[in-house]
């Protein structure tokens, strides 16, 4: 575990122990409040405490605590509607409170080391294959020009042993390696990000079944076609070793909240943490999480109402939602699950590497699905529906924050005669090169997609027309300047780029047109060179 992560842990723990007193006196003193004077706000704040601890205490070490106060949660929660309490249920409430004092200071276990997954070389593919050939020759040569490695492996032992030493991102077996149980069994012990996939001359039942038996995730069926197949595997390898998720926390337990943040975090994620549900809606149109980790009983509401108001929007209706609550009744669980549309549910205390392994296999899946609706299927760039959308989005944000914003669209000069000359296959790694060029050119907070043929658009939030107008001669020089080698040809490249910006035009159709029209000044005038439209 990194060492800055185990101390804050550690610290956070302290601050829980040292705090712990107080909370367990407060649970008494809200029961005195009850007795004396029962209203719905005195139980409320009452049997809110009760559960706030039965959730915290477990995940602090302090087991029999957690399950004291889960003890009694459960009991209060039959008497919600309850106006008021008879003696009976006054005697078993204050029986419950005393074990919850009871077993302070108790400590049962300590919160698990992280275990955290194995580090997983970028770009990198191991290919269990009977022997070099023509197949394994055009592979390796289109993924080497995207940059990256494939190795060739022909037999099990020799695959055993550099596993040892490095992870790839994919793993590509032929169907009869199937059988070989022991290599079965080895690589079920990989890291979950690490996808499996087989190639195989049937596509039967039996085949199809022992894949999924061996933990295959993709089955692809020869004859295999070499461009798709490099692509299929270009977007494995970056989902596996894709560690940006952003993952948004609603939980109204700050010690909680931050917890799971740094848990979290150390896995790699992106993280942020709020604990009311009215910063919610702000915050997953600024964040824009892959994946909401949610509290299913907050002060305001219920996690089951917030989950339900999310899936009313239609631009988070494929956000994964996974609840965490003291809530250990399975059939209970399923039954919120499919009443709200959430994904999975976590039961309090939640073990660190469950919590990462949850969230990141939910996130990772998402970020899949939503590849294939808003990724275009070659590039892997937005596709012409979702940069559009997006600079629609970053148009609201402009307005709101009073910023500028840069638009280019971007031409490859006389792509066709490339198509003609070596073939469509050769044309298309031109332009998934030229999709790599650019994201490896642009900044983070930028967004690159195919508009269209060989035209691409880049928005630049933020930016004055100025600072769009020198990151774009930066490219086409960079464009130039490069030699391409791709299928056995060598040729150069050129870019004419059109840029338009907001506030001068300020709807998206106005602004894609004016850079349209830039980027047509730029054709006229020579190509390889940019435009800048600067009035309507």
């Amino acid at each position: 575990m990194n060492e800055k992560i185990e101390a804050k842990l550690a610290a956070l723990r302290q601050a829980y122990t040292e705090h712990l007193p107080e909370k367990i006196k407060e649970i008494s003193q809200l029961w005195g409040d009850v007795k004396l004077n029962f209203n719905k706000d005195n139980f409320y704040e009452f049997h809110r405490a009760v559960h706030s601890l039965a959730g915290s205490a477990g995940t602090y070490g302090y087991s029999q605590l957690s399950q004291a106060c889960r003890d009694l949660d459960v009991y209060l929660q039959q008497l919600r509607d309850y106006s008021t309490l008879n003696a009976i249920q006054q005697s078993e409430i204050a029986h419950l409170v005393e074990c919850i004092k009871d077993t302070w200071p108790q400590v049962e276990s300590i919160p698990i080391e992280l275990v955290m997954p194995e580090k997983i070389i970028s770009k990198l593919i191991f290919y269990l294959g009977a022997k070099k050939d023509k197949f394994h020759r055009e592979l390796h040569e289109n993924l080497m020009h995207l940059g990256y490695e494939l190795i060739l492996f022909q037999t099990c032992e020799a695959l055993r042993k550099e596993m040892e030493q490095q992870l790839p991102g994919v793993i590509m077996l032929d169907e009869h390696y199937l059988d070989e149980q022991g290599l079965i069994d080895f690589l079920d012990k990989r890291p979950s990000q690490i996808s499996l996939l087989c190639l195989a001359t049937k596509n039967n039942l039996d085949i199809r079944l022992k894949a999924i038996r061996a933990g295959v995730s993709f089955f692809i069926q020869k004859p295999i076609e070499i461009f798709h197949l490099t692509n299929q595997l270009v977007q494995l390898c970056d989902l596996a070793t894709r560690e940006d998720y952003r993952i948004l926390i609603l939980d109204d337990s700050e010690t909680l909240a931050t917890y799971y943040s740094l848990v979290l975090e150390e896995a790699n994620m992106n993280v942020r943490s709020i604990t009311s549900p009215y910063e919610l809606m702000h915050e997953l149109q600024d964040f824009k999480p892959n994946l909401l980790l949610l509290d299913l009983y907050l002060p305001e509401c219920t996690g089951f109402d917030i989950a339900k108001i999310i899936r009313q929007e239609e631009s988070y209706v494929s956000l994964p939602i996974i609840f965490i609550s003291t809530e250990n009744d399975r059939i209970k669980q399923l039954s919120i699950l499919n009443s709200c549309g959430a994904d999975d549910f976590l039961t309090k205390p939640v073990l660190p590497q469950n919590l990462i392994s949850a969230v990141k296999s939910r996130a990772q899946r998402s970020a899949l699905l939503n590849s294939y609706i808003a990724l275009d299927s070659l590039t892997k760039l937005l596709n012409h529906t979702y940069i559009l959308k997006q600079l629609s989005f970053e148009i609201l944000r402009a307005q709101r924050f009073n910023q500028p914003i840069a638009v280019a669209m971007i031409d490859l000069d006389y792509f066709k005669q490339i198509n003609d000359q070596y073939g469509h296959p050769v044309g298309d790694l031109v332009l998934k090169k030229m999709a790599d060029m650019f994201l490896s050119r642009v900044r983070k907070t930028d967004f690159v997609g195919r508009y269209g043929g060989e035209e691409f658009a880049i928005i630049f939030p933020n930016t004055t027309p100025e600072m769009a107008l020198k990151l774009c001669l930066e490219l086409c020089k960079k464009v130039a300047k490069n030699d391409f080698y791709i299928g056995g040809y060598g040729f150069n490249i050129t870019l004419s780029i059109g840029i338009a910006h907001y506030p001068i035009f300020k709807t998206t159709e106005d602004l894609v047109a004016a850079a349209d029209r830039a980027l047509y000044k730029a054709k006229v005038n020579g190509r390889n060179r940019v435009e800048i439209e600067a009035a309507k």
